[in-house]
């Protein structure tokens, strides 16, 4: 599988020239930070779709263990995805900024690290 590969901010790069596609663990970090970047009820035709990051994150005091299962089934929606044997989330209150780290574990028992940061800025 491939994917055309995007900026951090989620544009199309095109800093080749042209269209680039990334594959394989590319492929795999990529479509993850973009399920979990997709809010419920964010696109009209299927409101159900998405992470619900409003209704059980985004919260005044949200329980830890329903953010990990929140983030945990995100990962496991992706295609090829096959199991998330890590997954750790760290509120820094004061900043109101959160840091999720996890493995996922992907196609022939490969492994992928990775952490993302979700703030306010």
């Amino acid at each position: 599988m491939s994917l055309a590969r995007v900026t951090p901010v989620g544009d199309l790069d095109f800093s080749q020239g042209s269209r680039t596609f990334v594959s394989g663990k590319d492929y795999i970090a990529q479509k993850i930070r973009q399920r979990l970047g997709f809010f419920k009820g964010e696109w009209y035709k299927d409101v159900t779709l998405g992470v619900p990051w409003l209704q059980d994150v985004l919260i005044k005091s949200p329980s830890l263990e329903v953010v990990r299962s929140v983030v945990r089934n995100a990962i496991l929606a992706v295609p090829g995805v096959t199991s998330v044997p890590q997954c750790y989330v760290n509120f820094d209150t004061p900043t109101r900024v959160a840091t999720i780290t996890f493995t996922a574990v992907y196609g022939d028992a490969k492994t992928l690290e990775d952490s993302l940061t979700l703030g306010v800025s």
